[in-house]
């Protein structure tokens, strides 16, 4: 389904998301989202949660929307997205299917850790930057990620585009899951996948 070298510089963009995440370095996401617009005035940025924040039982992070008066519009709103528009290209769709994604590996905080993902892309990830965190103290047995189509796969068919990529969650395991978007003068990510496919389950046994 994947295609390591057809999509290749899809690859490149979401590693070099990922790190940015890791490194805390996202006031630079929407540079590299750089096939992402958004209206003259507007500013796309993140709304990260801190270990100074009061989360409760639990608290997500969020993509957001700054208008020109200042005011925040979260992506989990039809208004982000009727905000957003995308080059109407296998990498505009690329990039759109990361920011639909992109608070699920974002700081979360205790119950809504049940939401979080580690996407992976290429099968040296596994094992070093993807791997179970909750639960396991041990290698997983049981899963050779080598037999297993990881690579992110995008195609367009009846002037929608189909975005797929694969994550670990410690809740479900190792899943590939497909979004349909449309990209015309707004972008529309369907709430639905298109498809959801468990690749190797897992369950961690962890309640938070």
């Amino acid at each position: 389904m994947g295609n390591k070298d057809k999509f290749k510089q899809e690859i490149i963009v979401g590693l070099n998301l990922q790190n940015l995440v890791y490194n805390k370095d996202y006031e630079s996401i929407p540079s590299l989202l750089d096939k992402i617009v958004v209206p003259e005035g507007y500013k796309l940025g993140l709304k990260c949660l801190s270990d100074n924040d009061m989360h409760g039982m639990g608290a997500e992070s969020y993509v957001s929307i700054k208008t020109p008066e200042n005011t925040e519009i979260l992506d989990r709103t039809d208004k982000f997205w009727s905000l957003i528009s995308a080059e109407d290209s296998p990498m505009g769709a690329w990039q759109v299917y990361l920011l639909y994604n992109l608070w699920h590996y974002l700081p979360l905080f205790w119950h809504a850790n049940y939401e979080k993902r580690q996407y992976i892309y290429v099968h040296t990830q596994w094992g070093d930057e993807v791997k179970p965190e909750f639960g396991m103290d041990s290698p997983l047995e049981g899963l050779d990620i080598q037999k297993y189509d990881i690579y992110p796969s995008i195609r367009k068919e009846d002037g929608f585009y189909y975005v797929s990529a694969c994550y670990w969650s410690d809740f479900e395991g190792l899943v590939r899951e497909e979004l349909k978007i449309a990209i015309g003068k707004k972008v529309h990510v369907y709430k639905r996948p298109a498809h959801h496919h468990v690749l190797f389950h897992y369950e961690c046994g962890i309640c938070f």
